[in-house]
């Protein structure tokens, strides 16, 4: 096993002890370490382990979040950075027989974006994209139409652990068809087909995080409203009686 978390927490540990001894950094971003992102310090390590364990079999696990965590319009900085990583698996054949994930955790929890419907979406609907090698999508050509049509399709985490176990094992035949599954089980590998009718339900999360969901005006006069605003207070005063 490889890990690059040691040599990472000492980048931040420099910069904290600066700043613990009041030697102002002014001149230098938390996101930099010296001239160089802080993140492409990491991408770097992990293009070193890819071409260090080229022939063998590896699993590499490359997360940050210093990029756009709290200000999401510097997402852009790392646009090259990533563009010539994924660019130079492409081009050196590093893709050729492996599965890539790239993705994130959750979108923009913050700021005025949240006051849109894209906003509160993408907060619960984040990036997620998979390559898998031409040679397994030509030979079981079941899981590039199944990865298709779950694009439209509700998906969690689970179903991509399940779908890491297939990978791990090997397996890639297709699988019998869920359609008349009751219960349908909490993970579903991508490889197979999730059926369109998946609820937050059926795939066990909770209100807060679904994303399906719909909003309608209501007037100010409905019932409803009222009954929901001294709720609402009421719940306030008793938490600040506390």
């Amino acid at each position: 096993m490889d890990k690059v978390k040691p040599s990472y927490l000492a980048v931040s540990m420099t910069l904290k002890f600066l700043q613990n001894h009041n030697i102002p950094l002014t001149k230098v971003s938390a996101m930099c370490f010296g001239n160089v992102y802080r993140f492409n310090v990491q991408l770097q390590y992990y293009k070193r382990f890819i071409e260090a364990y080229h022939r063998k079999r590896k699993f590499a696990y490359c997360w940050t979040n210093e990029i756009a965590h709290d200000f999401f319009n510097m997402v852009e900085l790392a646009d090259n950075d990533y563009f010539e990583l994924l660019k130079w698996m492409k081009d050196t054949n590093k893709l050729d027989n492996a599965v890539l994930i790239v993705m994130s955790d959750h979108g923009p929890r913050y700021s005025e974006i949240q006051n849109t419907e894209v906003g509160r979406i993408s907060n619960l609907l984040p990036l997620m994209s998979i390559v898998i090698p031409n040679h397994i999508k030509l030979k079981y050509p079941h899981i590039d139409k199944n990865f298709k049509s779950n694009i439209n399709t509700l998906t969690t985490t689970y179903d991509i652990f399940e779908m890491l176990k297939d990978v791990l094992n090997g397996n890639f035949e297709e699988k019998k068809s869920l359609s008349e599954v009751s219960p349908l089980p909490r993970g579903i590998s991508l490889f197979q087909q999730i059926p369109s009718s998946r609820s937050c339900r059926d795939a066990d999360i909770s209100e807060h995080y679904c994303p399906c969901y719909s909003s309608k005006s209501m007037s100010k006069d409905d019932k409803r409203v009222g009954h929901s605003v001294i709720f609402l207070v009421k719940q306030i005063n008793d938490i600040l009686k506390m």
